[in-house]
């Protein structure tokens, strides 16, 4: 287990927690809150009992899950003590039915993006840099970062909906296209006598039309 110790805040004690069960082959989760969240708990992300919701058997699941749970008892508890630091107490130190895991990557709590990782791989994106090329810059950095291509494609489709709100594509272009001011011409035709759909889109950066202008 974790040696006990205290912290300024909660979330730097949980990833203590999270960082030391990596390094041991675990993955540690928050399992629950009491107290109006002075006290919290974390456990073991193998813990508690798989729900077989769909009606599957070990025939016919088509994936294996390395983070299924199996019941583990391992857990720690948080308290916000009176000093106003967050105390880190081990409840069980015993993980149960498992064994520790090679390979971190099995885990997805221990694969998330900080918002300094997500900021770097939004940027290389832009660059047309591939998933599998991301990830290799991602291990190479000074606090190395472990995911997989699904990570970074499932994380950059997500922010690409979110920065959409619903619209189509063509239709946040043009909109962006007059935010910005920027010289633009489309076409659209009638699907209907109430829907118009964009049939074409032209336009061009400013600073391209002032050289133009010059010849």
């Amino acid at each position: 287990p974790p040696p006990e110790a205290a912290f300024d805040t909660k979330s730097s004690a949980i990833a203590y927690a999270q960082i030391w069960g990596g390094a041991e082959g675990y993955a540690v989760v928050t399992t629950s809150s009491a107290k109006g969240g002075r006290y919290v708990y974390l456990g073991c992300d193998k813990g508690g009992k798989y729900k077989n919701c769909r009606g599957l058997n070990e025939e016919n699941r088509q994936r294996k899950s390395a983070t299924s749970k199996v019941g583990c008892f391992f857990k720690l508890r948080l308290k916000n003590e009176n000093d106003g630091l967050w105390h880190l107490v081990v409840v069980n130190a015993h993980h149960n039915d498992h064994e520790a895991s090679t390979n971190i990557i099995a885990h997805p709590i221990l694969r998330r993006l900080d918002a300094v990782a997500k900021e770097y791989v939004l940027e290389l994106s832009q660059h047309n840099t591939r998933p599998a090329q991301i990830v290799a810059l991602l291990a190479q950095r000074e606090e190395p970062i472990v995911v997989r291509p699904k990570d970074v494609s499932n994380f950059i489709q997500q922010h690409r909906r979110e920065h959409l709100g619903g619209r189509a594509p063509a239709e946040a272009l043009m909109e962006w296209l007059k935010e910005k001011n920027w010289p633009h011409r489309a076409q659209f035709h009638f699907v209907d006598a109430h829907t118009q759909r964009p049939g074409g889109l032209i336009f061009a950066h400013p600073r391209c039309l002032e050289l133009l202008a010059r010849f």
